[in-house]
């Protein structure tokens, strides 16, 4: 089984058709992952509110680092397979 941050580097690596690539590390990635769990969990409408969390909303997250460590980034994107197999 995968970590979190590994489960979201390798969505990123791999995404759905039209999306665009982003090459990641696990700690780049976290954010990202943070966000969508908690959009996913049903933040509280009034926080998504406060924020500007609608339809219409864009949102940008940064990654500050790639594929740092390419094996693992391999090992993780193009097999699947976690970093402390």
């Amino acid at each position: 089984m995968c970590s979190e941050a590994e489960h979201w580097v390798g969505m990123l690596g791999n995404p759905l058709p039209g999306d665009d690539r982003v090459v990641s590390g696990e700690s780049g990635a976290s954010g990202f992952g943070a966000f969508v769990e908690l959009v996913r969990a049903g933040a509280p409408k009034e926080w998504r509110k406060t924020v500007g969390l609608d339809e219409n909303a864009v949102v940008l997250c940064f990654s500050t680092e790639a594929d740092t460590d390419q094996g693992n980034y391999r090992r993780v994107v193009w097999e699947g397979v976690p970093s402390s197999e």
